[in-house]
């Protein structure tokens, strides 16, 4: 029995993801298609878009994880791209060993 608490224990620990959602104003727009979303380290010069909200994804299941659910999150949204978006990655050491963390946050909008 205590096998079994710790393994479910552990598994809890390292496989968890959190999505955080910030709206910058109470305009909804329609689902788009998460495989469609663009990404931009900076924010694009050459387009014009309307700020959706903040996003932010931590995951202890890889980088590509990460993204996806900031794909999916920002189409949930109604969003074309993500802008300013970061990579962050943080160790820690738990009792079960150590734990990689990784965050990714950026903007996402909708171009006019």
């Amino acid at each position: 029995m205590k096998r079994v608490l710790f393994f479910l224990l552990g598994f809890l620990l390292f496989s968890c993801s959190t999505v955080s959602y910030a709206p910058l104003s109470d305009q909804s727009f329609p689902v788009t298609d998460a495989s469609r979303i663009q990404l931009y380290p900076e924010v694009p010069e050459d387009k014009e878009f309307f700020e959706i909200g903040y996003i932010a994804v931590q995951s202890t299941n890889g980088v590509d994880e990460v993204m996806r659910l900031l794909k999916k999150l920002a189409a949930e949204k109604g969003a074309d791209a993500v802008v300013r978006f970061r990579v962050s990655v943080s160790a820690r050491k738990t009792s079960l060993g150590e734990i990689t963390e990784y965050c990714v946050r950026g903007l996402a909008i909708k171009f006019k």
